[in-house]
């Protein structure tokens, strides 16, 4: 027994040294704080380009020095330094698709969801809460991941955790998260029942940059599932869609705006959707816009001018008509960061680590990941 407890005391001691060693390293790196960018096509390291190497390397250290699980069990640990270094460590892990899996095999997504329901002597701060939302999206990354995240409840926690929180870059991490979750048919009724369009929509009021990309990229995402078209066309989110598209609306970059324009047009396309379209002031004028102005290639053109010619067709029939079938998967970030190392390897809009780099803008993407 005594051996067993001196064993321990060495393994949590190496764990902590470890973390100490991490976080001096963080501390004298370049570059963002936050672990995912959920809108480049690669994972990239959540600290600047010229820290990122020191990062992997410290990580690599770490997850050989103690393992996966004693460095899930440090996010439970009761000091809130321990959890926050353990946090990112995970989050950079979790840009990795090969330990995408195994994190949740873990039981890392429990303990990061412990991260955002903290009381007491374990409640976390906004920068904690923040880097493990950044874990999140890079989690949701692996669609298998996807419906054990709903499950577990973790769009309500994000839900309050945007309420509370004051810094653009956690709410940028929630939309990153909410983005990868959004596309995949499969879970499309679980997240809707969490309020993920809702959060996704209430979170488009915001005159960040950084989070309209997302938000703009989780609509994109999300008018890829046939119920998700229809759902953003009845349930409040087309306004803020067809806001994001303008051309003038401020505050909105070229990658969000792109983003919330495949979105616009996958919500036109489709027959059941007419009315609403007719009916939401801007839609046709940004349609008509982009089919015969949108820049970055002809396929937004063409999109622009089907979804015209749907609604010109069904417009005196009330917009009733055969939904079409979704094409592909969901649009691909927009080339941005990767994952919170740190936001998807595919061509959509679809899902994306999150982390610092930068990049530039992804259109819809084909298949979801």
């Amino acid at each position: 027994m005594a051996e067993r407890m001196s064993l321990a005391s060495t393994r949590i001691a190496q764990s902590r040294a470890a973390v100490a060693s991490l976080s001096t390293l963080e501390r004298g790196g370049e570059g963002r704080e936050d672990p995912m960018d959920p809108i480049s096509n690669t994972p990239t390291p959540y600290l600047g380009a010229t820290a990122a190497g020191f990062k992997r390397d410290a990580v690599q250290k770490l997850f050989h020095q103690v393992g996966l699980r004693a460095i899930v069990g440090m996010v439970r640990y009761d000091d809130e330094d321990v959890r926050l270094h353990a946090v990112k460590v995970i989050a950079n892990l979790a840009a990795d698709t090969h330990n995408q899996g195994r994190i949740v095999e873990e039981e890392g997504l429990a303990a990061l969801l412990d991260i955002f329901r903290g009381k007491g002597s374990k409640s976390n701060g906004e920068a904690t809460c923040r880097i493990a939302a950044g874990a999140l999206a890079n989690l949701a990354m692996r669609e298998a991941n996807q419906s054990d995240i709903l499950d577990s409840g973790a769009v309500e926690l994000l839900t309050l955790f945007a309420h509370h929180a004051a810094e653009p870059q956690s709410h940028r991490m929630v939309a990153g998260a909410v983005a990868n979750l959004c596309g995949n048919n499969e879970v499309e009724v679980k997240l809707h029942a969490a309020g993920g369009l809702e959060l996704l929509t209430a979170l488009s009021e915001s005159d960040s940059a950084e989070v309209l990309t997302q938000v703009g990229r989780g609509f994109a995402n999300y008018s890829r599932c046939g119920r998700g078209r229809r759902r953003m066309a009845l349930d409040g989110a087309l306004p803020r869609v067809v806001a994001l598209a303008t051309q003038d609306f401020p505050g909105v970059n070229s990658a969000a705006r792109r983003h919330a324009q495949v979105a616009l047009c996958e919500i036109a396309m489709d027959a059941n959707n007419v009315r609403a379209i007719a009916e939401q002031p801007g839609a046709i004028d940004v349609l008509a816009h982009l089919a015969e102005h949108a820049a970055g290639g002809s396929s937004l053109r063409r999109a622009a001018g089907k979804a015209i010619g749907v609604v010109m067709q069904h417009v005196g029939g009330g917009g009733d008509g055969d939904s079409r079938k979704s094409e592909g998967g969901r649009s691909n970030r927009d080339g941005g960061s990767g994952g919170l190392s740190l936001d998807d390897s595919r061509q959509r809009s679809g899902t994306q680590p999150i982390s610092g780099g930068g990049g530039g803008s992804s259109e819809a993407r084909r298949d979801s990941g």
